[in-house]
């Protein structure tokens, strides 16, 4: 909306005057062109709907609205942290705003509207009781803020514009969620569009020039040299046929045909024609500086010093995403809630911000641990619900494993240790007992008749320590038997190998 169309709708809002000048109309069409579209250094005209033909603008602000749209909006119990999914406002923001559309569909129109525009509207319909009912989005270029009497209300046009019979209709400040971008009042938000057309139209001349340049010139730029005087009929013979044989990108490099002595003087570019490829990379730079996001995610080559996408996504929400979520959680805050219930202090809306902070599976496997080891923190539970899974009751508290952290943990990690070597020291003192009762080295034969007869009393005594030992017990003392180890080491040593056989195999 232009600004002369905001101060004729204020005007006929609150006094319900026509201010128009009878010396130049108010609603001449080329002052309204003039007005909608912001005139740029480049001599390219700026406005919200030619900024999306630039590729960086339409990048940045579907990024930035696409992100706010796709973080689940919800209203939490401040003590207890709560989802509370039995609110109205809940269902609205997180679910279905209105009858025709999603709460996903509602952020993300608001949201780009504000980043277009610099505010973004969305009246809020309530019931009798005063709780809301839905939340439809509104056009900011037909919306706006105004005071009557010092009190705040807010303008929204219904049905066709004002210049073709629209109507304006009053809006209580209450009904009116406002997403604002940078102010300097407060109320209404910096148009960004307007204050970077400078650099949008730039870029738009960029991209303009460059399909002229590689339309009209397929081949270098040339001088014709005649060595006599050109009619006007030859002349202009020679340049139709000279243009049509030459002009576009599908004549490149054909033959030239001249005649009566004309001879070709090629020119070479200049310099400033050949840096459309680094102007066209300034662009990038400059609109993402505009918008707040890293070059590299408008297309740019703008390298991040962050080692992980997790790093890089934290950096984004922080230095770009975050006003915006705070914006939209203050304002629900404000209008979705009964005035009882802000008074209480005790719901809150809030953006899980931790949906696009998702790391690797190493990652997250670590973190979980230290939430549910030592002093936990979490409940099972609790974890399971992040990596979306529905909840168990069957799940043990997890004990400590790392004897660092906590010293209860290093006792029950030495009594496996001796649990483990014990076991394993009396079934190797078993089967070496039987191999010191031979009275010459055992055939393959006699080893496999002991190991026959002594298998089920080994394995009923070495199967539970599995579990232990993240191994097969009965197959370590196996190998130790027909290696003939058993009778080179001490039962307590064959014990203790196994312990370090299962540190070993769990550390690989």
């Amino acid at each position: 909306m232009g600004v002369l169309d905001r101060v004729r709708l204020a005007f006929r809002v609150l006094t319900r005057r026509n201010l128009e000048n009878p010396r130049y109309s108010i609603d001449d069409p080329a002052l309204w062109d003039i007005l909608d579209a912001e005139p740029s250094a480049s001599g390219v005209r700026v406005n919200q709907t030619t900024s999306l033909k630039v590729h960086p603008v339409f990048r940045a602000v579907s990024l930035i609205s696409g992100y706010v749209a796709k973080l689940p909006l919800q209203v939490i119990d401040r003590d207890t942290r709560e989802v509370v999914e039995d609110h109205p406002a809940h269902f609205l923001v997180r679910h279905k705003a209105n009858t025709d559309m999603t709460a996903y569909h509602l952020k993300r129109a608001v949201q780009l509207q504000a980043l277009l525009y610099g505010d973004g509207f969305a009246y809020v319909m309530r019931r009798g009781d005063g709780r809301p009912l839905e939340v439809i989005p509104l056009s900011s270029d037909r919306t706006f803020p105004v005071r009557e009497n010092g009190r705040l209300l807010y303008v929204t046009i219904v049905g066709r514009p004002l210049e073709e019979g629209g109507e304006p209709v009053k809006l209580l400040p209450e009904n009116v969620i406002h997403v604002r971008g940078p102010s300097l009042d407060g109320l209404l938000g910096l148009d960004t569009i307007r204050l970077a057309a400078d650099d949008i139209g730039l870029a738009r001349a960029n991209t303009i020039y460059a399909g002229r340049f590689f339309r009209q010139a397929a081949t270098p730029k040339v001088v014709i040299l005649h060595p006599a005087k050109l009619s006007d009929e030859a002349f202009a013979r020679l340049k139709k046929s000279w243009e049509s044989m030459h002009t576009g990108l599908e004549n490149a490099h054909k033959t030239a045909i001249l005649e009566e002595g004309a001879q070709i003087q090629p020119l070479s570019l200049k310099p400033e024609e050949t840096q459309l490829v680094e102007n066209r990379k300034f662009d990038l730079v400059a609109i993402a500086n505009w918008f707040g996001v890293p070059v590299h995610k408008v297309g740019g080559e703008g390298r991040t010093s962050y080692a992980s996408l997790e790093q890089e996504n934290q950096a984004f929400l922080d230095d770009c995403l975050d006003p915006w979520l705070v914006c939209w959680e203050t304002e629900c805050w404000d209008k979705l809630l009964t005035e009882r219930e802000k008074r209480e202090q005790r719901l809150i809306f809030e953006f899980k911000r931790q949906a696009m902070l998702r790391s690797d599976d190493s990652r997250r496997a670590a973190f979980y641990r230290s939430a549910l080891a030592g002093v936990p923190w979490m409940h099972p539970d609790e974890v399971r619900r992040l990596e979306n899974l529905p909840p168990r009751d069957d799940l043990p508290m997890p004990l400590n494993v790392d004897a660092g952290q906590n010293q209860s943990a290093a006792s029950l990690d030495d009594a496996h240790r001796r649990i483990v070597v014990a076991t394993v020291a009396r079934m190797a003192k078993r089967l070496r007992l039987q191999l010191e009762r031979l009275s010459e080295s055992p055939d393959q034969r006699t080893l496999d008749r002991i190991w026959d007869e002594h298998w089920p009393v080994v394995s009923e005594a070495l199967e539970p320590i599995n579990v232990l030992l993240g191994a097969d017990a009965i197959a370590f003392l196996r190998e130790q038997f027909y290696d003939g180890l058993l009778l080179l080491a001490d039962p307590n040593q064959i014990g203790e190998q196994a312990w370090k056989h299962r540190k070993t195999s769990s550390s690989d």
